[in-house]
C-alpha cells in the first residue's frame, strides 16, 4: 500500500505535525494529548487524511477516542486501440470482426470494421482488477476469407493487424473436337493467353488427346483485379479452327477438315 499522511485536528484545526503510515502500518496513536483547555472546556480531536492517489477515503465517526479511515481502491481506466492495415487485394475491403481479449479471454462483444474503417478504440476499460493486478488487453481477428492476418505486438495500448491478400488460384481447360478428316489426327499446338498476352509455353496435344487443363493459375493480380484466360491454336494444316466462348473456365476448339482439291488433265 502507499504511504499515507495523517493530520490530527483539535477542534477542527490542524494540531501538530503530519504523521506518516508506511505500507503494513494500520494504526497510529497520539498520546499525552490535552483533554481540555485551562478553563476545562473539552477539546474534540479528529483526523484527516491527505489525499491518496488511486483511493477514495471514508472517515468514520469518533467513538471512544478512536476513528477508522477506510481507503477504497479506485480501479483506474485505460483504453485499447487497434489499427488496421491492408496489403493488396481489391479496393473495396471486406468487413472484419475483432474480439477484444483481456488476459487472453474474450471480453465484450465482437466489433465490426466496415470497408474504409482503419481504426477502433475501446475506451473506459478497467486497467486492473479490484486488487490492483493489471489487466493485459489484446485483440484477435476472426478469419477473413482471402487474406492472411498478422498481429503485431502491443505497444502503448495499441496494436496493428495487417491483412495480406492471398491471390486465389484457378484453372483453365481446353476441349478439342475434330470434325472430319483422317482418323489419325495431327499434333496441335496451344498457346495460353492471360489478358490477351501469351502466357507460359506452347502445349502440344498428340493424336488421341482431346483435352488439356492448366492448373494453379493466378485468378487475380495482387490488387484483386481478375485475370482473363483464353487460348489460341497454332494453324493446323488441312483444317480450319473455330474457338468457342469461354464458359466456366473452359473453351472448345473445333477443327474442321478442309477437303483438299485436285485436278484431272486429259
Amino acid at each position: 500500500k502507499p504511504t499515507i499522511q495523517l493530520q490530527l485536528l483539535r477542534n477542527g484545526q490542524a494540531y501538530g505535525s503530519v504523521v506518516e503510515l508506511l505500507n503494513g502500518q494500520s494504526r497510529y496513536r497520539w498520546e499525552d494529548l490535552l483533554a481540555t483547555d485551562d478553563q476545562g472546556n473539552p477539546y474534540h480531536y479528529s483526523v484527516e487524511e491527505l489525499a491518496v492517489a488511486g483511493y477514495t477515503s471514508t472517515i468514520g465517526p469518533v467513538e471512544d477516542h478512536q476513528m477508522t479511515i477506510t481507503n477504497t481502491y479506485v480501479v483506474p481506466k485505460t483504453h485499447f486501440e487497434v489499427k488496421k492495415v491492408w496489403s493488396g487485394g481489391p479496393s473495396v475491403k471486406p468487413t472484419i470482426q475483432l474480439q477484444l481479449l483481456r488476459n487472453g479471454q474474450a471480453y465484450g462483444t465482437v466489433v465490426e470494421l466496415l470497408n474504409g474503417q482503419s481504426r477502433y478504440r475501446w475506451d473506459d476499460l478497467s486497467a486492473t482488477d479490484d486488487q490492483g493486478n493489471p489487466y493485459h488487453y489484446s485483440v484477435e481477428e476472426l478469419a477473413v476469407a482471402g487474406y492472411t492476418s498478422t498481429i503485431g505486438p502491443v505497444e502503448d495500448h495499441q496494436m496493428t493487424i495487417t491483412n495480406t491478400y492471398v491471390v486465389p488460384k484457378t484453372h483453365f481447360e481446353v476441349k478439342k473436337v475434330w470434325f472430319g478428316g483422317p482418323s489419325v489426327k495431327p499434333t496441335i499446338q496451344l498457346q495460353l493467353f492471360r489478358n490477351g498476352q501469351a502466357y507460359g509455353t506452347v502445349v502440344e496435344l498428340l493424336n488421341g488427346q482431346s483435352r488439356y487443363r492448366w492448373e494453379d493459375l493466378l485468378a487475380t493480380d495482387d490488387q484483386g483485379n481478375p485475370y482473363h484466360y483464353s487460348v489460341k491454336e497454332l494453324a493446323v494444316e488441312g483444317y480450319t479452327s473455330t474457338i468457342g466462348p469461354v464458359q466456366d473456365n473452359q473453351v472448345t476448339i473445333t477443327n474442321t477438315y478442309v477437303v483438299p482439291k485436285t485436278h484431272l488433265e486429259v
